[in-house]
């Protein structure tokens, strides 16, 4: 079975797993603000020593791409890039919105017939946020959107829509005003969700 490496950065979780197919075997995980360059490599290290599996015997890297922090993206994908080019394996990259977004569809109690809004703080009054279904179909792509009198009008009232991720709170009092709006609390990244994503990339080479 295809072996993988996958790495979180985009926001204040560093997490790392090692996977086969999408089967998660290892994790390492922690949340902290500007710790990516003092872990993501020791969790690495610590992983291979756990499982006996060797970074050579790994089939490929995965790694999200954002949006997200700028410094935690940075270290992120210059580690996985360097380790695909030193060990010339495959790089995959995961759009970290539809990663958080597989979090919560594979949450219990959630509507099937819904859409998956994942929102990451991008400073100020700004967000990133997608639209997905229950099958991860994108809706609407990644943008980046001012919160203020028309942030709302962007959104289907056609079916309910689960708020979440570290951006919510921010747009909450708007997205209050949208029908159907429910708030899931305490959706962090994690590199699980990189795991599966990165293994169904794989299998059709999107690398």
């Amino acid at each position: 079975m295809p072996q993988f490496l996958s790495i979180e950065s985009a926001l204040d979780v560093c997490s790392v797993t090692l996977s086969n197919d999408h089967q998660i075997l290892f994790l390492k995980e922690e949340i902290g603000h500007n710790i990516h360059s003092s872990k993501l490599t020791v969790f690495i290290s610590e992983l291979t020593k756990e499982s006996g599996i060797a970074l050579k015997d790994l089939d490929a890297i995965i790694v999200s791409k954002g949006p997200g922090s700028y410094t935690g993206l940075r270290i992120g994908v210059s580690i996985a890039k360097g380790l695909a080019y030193s060990l010339d394996l495959p790089l995959i990259s995961v759009n970290t919105l539809e990663a958080l977004a597989l979090l919560v569809v594979q949450k219990e109690l959630m509507q099937s017939e819904a859409y998956y809004c994942p929102m990451i703080d991008a400073r100020r009054m700004e967000v990133y946020w997608g639209l997905y279904d229950q099958n991860l179909n994108i809706i609407r792509e990644t943008a980046a959107s001012v919160i203020d009198q028309n942030f709302i009008k962007q959104f289907p009232t056609d079916k309910p829509i689960y708020f979440f991720a570290n951006g919510m709170d921010k747009a909450k009092e708007k997205l209050s005003e949208i029908a159907g709006a429910t708030f899931v609390e305490n959706i962090q990244p994690s590199s699980t969700a990189l795991a599966y994503l990165g293994f169904m990339k794989f299998k059709t080479k999107h690398f």
